[in-house]
């Protein structure tokens, strides 16, 4: 069974993989944004998930195909926290998902204006 991963959606930042972007605030402030970034960027992040994400044996006795979206936040010192499923296949395979943000790596923390802030990114897995 396959299983293909892609960042897809970014939120709370314009900014991907370290990358920087600024805007500016309604005052004219120019904030710089720094996304998080996982140890090995996207591709690091993909090898992560394949060789922690455990496909339950029913799922694949079932031939279950689709994909799902899983949410997490990386903290402030860039822990992933609060994974959430936002698209599901089934539930067991949603379960294995979440247990696989459990062994991820800590990921540099995004920063805005300066500071570390929290991170929400969506993470598509297709199996």
């Amino acid at each position: 069974m396959l299983i293909c991963f892609l960042i897809c959606l970014i939120e709370f930042s314009y900014a991907q993989d370290g990358q920087t972007d600024s805007f500016y605030t309604p005052d004219g402030k120019r904030k710089v944004t720094i996304a998080a970034l996982y140890p090995g960027k996207t591709a690091g992040l993909n090898l992560d998930i394949a060789n922690n994400m455990k496909i339950p044996k029913k799922a694949v006795k079932d031939e279950i195909h689709g994909q799902l979206i899983i949410q997490i936040t990386i903290d402030t010192f860039g822990n992933v926290t609060n994974p959430k499923i936002i698209k599901s296949l089934r539930e067991d395979v949603d379960q294995a998902a979440v247990e696989m943000t459990a062994h991820l790596k800590p990921f540099i923390p995004a920063r805005m204006g300066g500071k570390t802030v929290p991170f929400v990114i969506k993470i598509p897995i297709k199996i």
